[in-house]
């Protein structure tokens, strides 16, 4: 799976892994409901960057759509707004490394409940193959 980032910054994983633009993540040893053990990689890229065969299904997480890039240009197969940061959690932590520990137990929060909950869950199925979102 791909998540795409407006601009530079981080993706956090439920579970508080994080991960950097470019790089990848990869998390082994999670239970799928046939027993079955499955691996997932997640991996983050600007939205900007061309479609590779390494991607798999690509999901932009941001509420605000992109400037400078169509949505056929993005090539994504999903918007998700729901598992970004909420707009009262971007602008507490306003870029502020310091607050980044705080900013990332808020986050884990916030991707816990409602309807970010239920968006995590459809991007972990998406992920592991198990259905789209």
């Amino acid at each position: 799976m791909t998540v795409g980032l407006r601009g530079h910054g981080v993706a956090l994983h439920r579970d508080g892994a994080t991960v950097e633009p470019n790089r990848s993540w990869r998390r082994d040893g999670d239970v799928d409901g046939g027993g079955g053990v499955v691996a997932m990689e997640v991996r983050v890229a600007r939205v900007h960057d061309p479609r590779t065969a390494r991607d798999g299904y690509r999901v932009l997480v941001d509420r605000l759509w992109p400037r400078g890039i169509s949505k056929a240009a993005a090539d994504l197969d999903e918007w998700c707004r729901e598992v970004a940061p909420s707009a009262p959690l971007r602008q507490w932590y306003g870029h502020v490394p310091d607050r980044f520990p705080e900013f990332r137990q808020r986050y884990r929060t916030e991707l816990s409940t409602g309807d970010a909950a239920t968006a995590v869950e459809r991007l972990r199925r998406a992920g592991s193959g198990r259905g789209r979102c």
